[in-house]
This record gives C-alpha cells, structure tokens and sequence, in this order.
C-alpha cells in the first residue's frame, strides 16, 4: 500500500488503514486512531500554517529540495507550510530532491528547514559520507535567520521511517511525534 501524495499522507494512511481493518471488522478502532491523531494534527498546523519551509533530503554529502510530492508532504499538506522548494529546478523531484546552490538556499530565506537525513536511512552514514549537520551548517547557512532561530530541523533517528515508510499508522505516529518534539516546545 503506498501514498497518494495529492490526497496526502494522512488520508493515504487511514486509507492504507482502512483497508486492512475491513479485513478484520476494525474500522472504528482505525476511526478512533485517526480522531486521535488530529489534535496533534491541529496543532503542528498552528505552527507551521503559512510558514516558508524548505523540504530538504541530505544524501551522500548533498543536500536535495524537495517537491510537495514526497516523503516529507506532510509538512506542506496537512501541516499547511508553504514550500519554497516547489520553485527550484525541474517539477518532478519528489524521489531524491533537486540540488540547488547554498545561494538559491539564501535568496529563498526560509523560516524553516526540515532535512530527511537519507544516508542515515539507508545506512551510508557508516560508510564515511559526512554528518548532516556538518554539511547542512555551513559559514554561508549559520548567517541565516532560520540557522539563528534553531529552526532546521533533521529527521535522523527516524530517517528510515520517513524515507521508506509512509502510509502505515505507527509510521505517521513517529513523523507527528518527530515534528512535535522540533515544534512543540
């Protein structure tokens, strides 16, 4: 079962969900999941609603942006975040990002960051690729409000959750919990 990025990660998930209670007579336990899952829903949108995001994934000492249509949709369709990363380079980078300049990074000034680390995800980290901090804060980026402010957030130690497991409950309870630990203070 995969994710409809248009429909989202949310309804693709409960939808995922769905389709699998039916099997076992468990929809209300899947209804009651996802009535739970909306406040907190509610309140990352309370954040991030509006806010000039850029999607980012970090692999093998690079760092891609993200189209809407990826692992991190979440953030940009549920959470209501405005994307800066849909405007760089070709439409299709939904898979591994479009590299862009640390210049283009400036000029699009956003209020937040949000980096799925895939070495870590895919188990590079342990084969001598750089740190995703070490690349990511950089002289050029630690000039940057979004560095000043502490608002670059990286998903490293659920990074195999957000790279190869959208669509499954348990998966969208760590992403919300993830961003509710960078967000919710």
């Amino acid at each position: 079962m995969g994710v409809n990025y248009e429909k989202g990660i949310v309804e693709s998930t409960k939808e995922n969900a769905k389709t699998i209670a039916t099997i076992f007579g468990k929809e209300a336990e899947v209804d009651a999941m996802f009535t739970d899952f909306q406040p907190r829903i509610d309140a990352l949108n309370t954040v991030l609603n509006g806010k000039n995001v850029l999607l980012g994934m970090y692999n093998a000492n690079a760092l891609g942006l993200m189209g809407t249509a990826s692992q991190l949709n979440l953030i940009a369709n549920e959470l209501g975040a405005n994307n800066l990363g849909e405007s760089v380079g070709e439409e299709e980078k939904a898979s591994h990002g479009e590299e862009a300049s640390w210049e283009t990074i400036i000029t699009l000034n956003p209020e937040y960051m949000f980096i799925l680390d895939r070495s870590t995800a895919t188990g590079a980290a342990d084969e001598g690729v750089m740190g995703v901090r070490e690349v990511i804060e950089n002289d050029l980026i630690k000039e940057m409000d979004v560095y000043k402010n502490g608002k670059i957030v990286y998903f490293i130690e659920h990074a195999n959750v957000w790279y190869t497991a959208t669509g499954g409950v348990q998966a969208l309870n760590t992403m919300l919990t993830d961003l509710e630990e960078a967000l919710i203070q």
